[in-house]
């Protein structure tokens, strides 16, 4: 196994260590926000369980906002974070570095989907308050054609992150620096990912309890990373060498 910790790499360890710590904490809150905001606001509702978000919206509109803006920040700090590891990777595999990163980038689908289902659920809630009761079957029907959008672009995005972190795994587990149990992580992470995303997009269904399971494998794997390398620094030449 080699090593990437020389006194090049050390700050981007460093970076990374800090900004897994950021997207572990975002992920965290918007978990934490769904379960004690969300869903609560949404219950007793007479409509099917799919609206709850639009009846959340319409009874707590305050924090159904705080929820999404969460969500936003969970795409940008993770499209960040991959973007980091494939600068930390770019000079040992130059070609999967940029296969990471391009994934990265396309995070911006999932930054997309969450801007959609906060400023487009939000408004459709504010006009259900008001609409007569016909306004109000048009108004569910287009918010049904907005969640099967906002659904495909965080598929999307799940897909590419799931790639991305299969692509790191393949970097990572020959390093000294990552333990085998947290690139282990990572790989069954990315798997899920992968698979919910493809069924997501294949069948049209909402496998959200899988991509909870993610999301909390995902959480540990990045508190795992911020542990690892925050106090990590450049290692000598002779610690190299051995």
């Amino acid at each position: 196994m080699s090593s990437l910790i020389d006194t090049g790499n050390a700050n981007w360890f460093r970076f990374l260590s800090r900004w897994a710590l950021i997207t572990a904490l975002n992920y965290l809150g918007l978990i934490l926000a769904v379960l004690t905001l969300v869903i609560p606001a949404s219950q007793n509702s007479p409509l099917p369980k799919e609206y709850f978000e639009l009846v959340a919206a319409t009874r707590s509109p305050i924090f159904y906002r705080l929820t999404i803006a969460f969500d936003i920040a969970t795409n940008l700090t993770l499209g960040g974070l991959l973007i980091t590891l494939a600068g930390l990777f770019a000079s040992r595999v130059p070609i999967r570095s940029t296969f990471i990163a391009a994934c990265g980038m396309g995070m911006v689908s999932g930054f997309i989907g969450a801007c959609f289902r906060l400023a487009g659920t939000s408004a459709l809630a504010a006009n259900y308050l008001i609409a007569t009761p016909e306004e109000q079957s048009a108004i569910l029907q287009s918010y049904a054609e907005l969640l099967r959008l906002i659904n495909i672009l965080f598929s999307a995005g799940g897909f590419l992150a799931g790639i991305a972190m299969l692509l790191i795994v393949s970097v990572a587990w020959s390093m000294t620096e990552f333990p085998h149990w947290l690139t282990g992580l990572l790989a069954f992470t990315g798997f899920i990912e992968i698979s919910k995303s493809a069924l997501e997009l294949a069948t049209g269904a909402d496998l959200g309890a899988l991509g909870l399971l993610g999301a909390i494998l995902l959480i540990v794997a990045l508190f795992a990373i911020a542990s690892t390398f925050w106090r990590r620094g450049p290692v000598s030449q002779a610690q190299l060498a051995s």
